[in-house]
């Protein structure tokens, strides 16, 4: 796993994230989500899992306990979630404050940490969605509406799980990817392959966001490995990168 955490592990840990300027071009471009959704397709996988992040960093707001506790309740109202599934942690340092919560409901699990250190403090909602991936567009809304103030701060990812039945060889899955990034209009920027894996970073000019690897624009990122254990091919799709290990 260490091997497969590193392959674009090593993307993430260098990328610079910032969101590309969209204005000018903004009536041809795609959001994120429909993107993803695009790519699905394309894919032709079966899709199981996707997982939505929000970063978003505030400067020069400084929050004390209950201000912290105020805020995360202000998200969970928004989520609305179910009730019972709520489970709060508030906890208080020498010089930091960091809260977090998870919750649930239908088919959605949230994963909310806040945590504030003197003047800076930032808030990270990670949200999975099992099964049906129609509910990437109303997560994307649901945290627009709740960041609408802070969303030129906040860096966004999303990505999704799918598989295909057996093992596929490297040149199917090649093919697979391949047809991906031209349904997005894309180019390969950085490809790494092995008997394991396949990673694949590219750029399209038609979708929004992105990041900085490398001094290189990456706003696509596929991955592909066969699990022996259940015997399927694995196919992750993310933008701008993938967000979970794989």
């Amino acid at each position: 796993m260490g091997k497969i955490k590193g392959i674009l592990i090593i993307t993430i840990v260098a990328a610079v994230l910032f969101i590309f300027a969209s204005s000018a071009q903004s009536q041809t471009m795609m959001k994120q989500e429909e993107a993803l959704m695009k790519a699905v397709i394309s894919s032709e996988a079966k899709f199981s899992k996707s997982v939505i992040t929000c970063v978003v960093r505030h400067k020069n707001t400084s929050f004390d306990k209950d201000a912290i506790e105020i805020r995360l309740n202000e998200v969970l109202k928004a989520i609305n979630p179910d009730e019972k599934s709520i489970v709060k942690n508030i906890v208080q340092g020498n010089d930091k404050i960091r809260a977090n919560a998870l919750c649930t409901k239908t088919n959605l699990a949230y994963n909310i940490i806040m945590e504030a250190s003197g003047e800076e403090s930032y808030e990270i909602i990670d949200i999975t969605l099992d099964g049906d991936i129609d509910h990437i567009v109303s997560q994307k809304q649901l945290l627009e509406n709740i960041y609408k103030e802070e969303w030129e701060n906040s860096s966004f990812s999303m990505s999704t799980l799918g598989f295909y039945e057996g093992q596929l060889s490297n040149d199917i899955l090649n093919k697979k990817i391949n047809r991906i990034i031209k349904s997005l209009d894309g180019r390969k920027v950085e490809e790494l392959q092995d008997e394991d894996i396949i990673s694949v970073a590219a750029f399209s000019e038609n979708i929004e966001g992105g990041v900085t690897s490398m001094d290189k624009k990456v706003n696509i990122q596929i991955a592909a490995r066969y699990s022996s254990f259940d015997h399927k091919t694995y196919i992750w799709i993310g933008t701008p990168l993938i967000n979970v290990e794989y």
